[in-house]
């Protein structure tokens, strides 16, 4: 395999951490645990995006040397560094997302309180980025009776505002697995 290879495979697998859950979401598969199952190891397609991205610039490197010593002729190289210098930072771009969501990020505010609505505060496994956020909230706020959603992946919660004539905790949790992660057994605390 040449390095242009395995810049492009590192470039497809990092994202995967993120991108998976709101791919699996939005084709309807969160309900099987892929968007659980990206989130809880996104720590391992980084490293493969890492692992391959190495690969790929210490082929490059061993292909350059040769061709400087019969002329040099790098037109080829030239792209092939490019597509090495993208997936580079895409590799890190992720990485240091996953950073500083789950390291330097303040958690997300409680969803806003409305007069006459219930305050969830519900745990989630695996909700361990901002995509994996996206997936949760964007899955809830088209929920009926829910008027606020704030999902939190450094504590690891969602918070939910709801209208308790309209729907209830049971249908929130219900509804955040079928987007495919792992809802706790208890809600850890009702407010009014």
């Amino acid at each position: 395999m040449n390095s242009r290879k395995f810049g492009i495979l590192s470039a497809v697998f990092a994202p995967l951490c993120c991108l998976g859950p709101l791919v699996a979401v939005s084709l309807g598969l969160g309900g099987v645990g892929l968007a659980s199952f990206f989130g809880k190891t996104h720590w391992l397609w980084i490293g493969l995006g890492a692992v391959l991205l190495f690969l790929g610039w210490f082929k490059y490197w061993r292909e350059l040397r040769p061709a400087c010593k019969t002329g040099c002729d790098l037109s080829a190289g030239k792209r092939t560094r490019a597509i090495l210098l993208a997936a580079t930072l895409i590799v890190a771009a992720f990485a240091a997302m996953h950073v500083w969501t789950g390291h330097v990020r303040r958690p997300a505010a409680q969803a806003a309180h409305v007069a006459g609505g219930v305050t969830a505060v519900i745990s989630v496994e695996g909700l361990v980025c901002f995509s994996c956020e996206l997936a949760v909230e964007n899955g809830l706020k088209s929920a009926p009776g829910v008027l606020g959603v704030a999902a939190d992946s450094k504590n690891g919660r969602v918070t939910v505002q709801f209208d308790p004539a309209v729907t209830n905790a049971a249908a929130i949790k219900q509804k955040i697995a079928a987007s495919g992660y792992k809802v706790a057994e208890s809600i850890k605390e009702v407010m009014k």
